[in-house]
């Protein structure tokens, strides 16, 4: 399994909501090669 896509959090935000139907197609295609990052430690804070 190669990992070759990773998904952006507002994107995936976007498809949760919106649950576009034109990208079904495309996710099923691809499912094995897509990723989702983790954050573990919260983003610094802008000053």
């Amino acid at each position: 399994m190669n990992l070759r896509y990773m998904l952006d959090t507002n994107i995936c935000i976007y498809i949760m909501k919106n649950r576009p139907a034109y990208l079904a197609p495309i996710f099923d295609e691809h499912s094995r090669e897509l990723s989702v990052s983790s954050v573990n430690e919260p983003s610094p804070a802008y000053r």
